[in-house]
């Protein structure tokens, strides 16, 4: 992605190719859900408000996502398209002696820019979603002893039907950790609180544990029972200066609570790596 501020405003762009395979948790059966999209946006950010405690930001943007998914070995034609819209948010920042609140708002339409198409229904192609993100992070030092505390909260609601890509989705790292990812549950509607406790050993070097949990709901969750996935992890992680910026996460995860069907590794171990130049 590429950034250039301007007076109160920052202009950004965005671009991605993305691969990913997931285990779906059905009622009846398992099923395999992959596929490859390509994602764009482009971003304006007004600077609304600045003092020495708090920033206000007013963010529109334009993105589009082009898809194939698939189940199993099986294309689902129905979900090969090209989804566009846009994008209105507002960012706050507040910052306190040691710590710092961040808090979005955002809500995301589809439309018909960019030659957006309309297969398989209009309502799918045109998702309305309303998304809230609150993190806080606290400094504490005692002694000797750098720490960091931090939380941090994602919610998401729906206004019209969703694809599986615009659902909440939560088991893995990057939602709530514990799970390997190969098997999720998703939802139209969600949350999920993240929770971490960090020491620094050394410098840009920490240790940190973790517990997490989500939430999902929706016309896709009517018939599971049990919709909520809680897991904690320990690890380090950190970086190193080697003509650019190594850096390295190195954890072990494990389920804390999860439905009795929902099939999940006892203990996980997960890593990894990358290089910023």
């Amino acid at each position: 992605g590429y950034s250039i501020p301007w007076r109160n405003w920052e202009f950004s762009t965005f671009f991605s190719n993305h691969h990913y395979y997931q285990t779906v948790f059905g009622f009846y059966t398992n099923y395999g859900y992959w596929g490859k999209s390509k994602n764009a946006k482009i971003n304006a950010a007004y600077l609304l408000y600045r003092d020495t405690n708090y920033k206000a930001y007013l963010d529109l943007g334009l993105w589009r996502r082009q898809s194939q998914n698939f189940i199993d070995d099986t294309e689902i034609h129905s979900q090969k398209r090209h989804l566009a819209g846009w994008d209105l948010g507002l960012r706050q920042q507040i910052f306190f002696d040691n710590s710092i609140l961040n808090v979005e708002f955002h809500y995301k339409r589809g439309t018909g820019i960019w030659g957006a198409e309309t297969i398989p229904t209009k309502a799918l192609s045109r998702p309305k979603i309303i998304s809230a993100n609150l993190q806080y992070q606290q400094n504490v030092n005692v002694g000797v002893i750098n720490g960091l505390i931090s939380t941090d909260w994602q919610f998401q609601w729906n206004k019209s039907p969703l694809l599986i890509q615009d659902m909440m989705s939560i088991g893995g790292r990057y939602s709530v950790r514990g799970f390997s990812g190969e098997l999720t549950l998703s939802g139209e509607r969600g949350w999920i609180g993240r929770n971490e406790i960090a020491w620094k050993y050394k410098p840009n070097h920490q240790f940190y544990s973790a517990v997490d949990v989500g939430r999902v709901s929706g016309e896709s969750q009517k018939q599971q029972k049990a919709k909520v996935l809680i897991g904690t992890a320990i690890g380090v992680r950190g970086q190193f200066s080697l003509l650019g910026e190594l850096n390295y996460d190195l954890f072990i995860g494990k389920p804390l609570q999860k439905p009795k069907s929902f099939k999940a590794d006892k203990n996980i171990l997960g890593f990894s790596f990358s290089y910023q130049f």
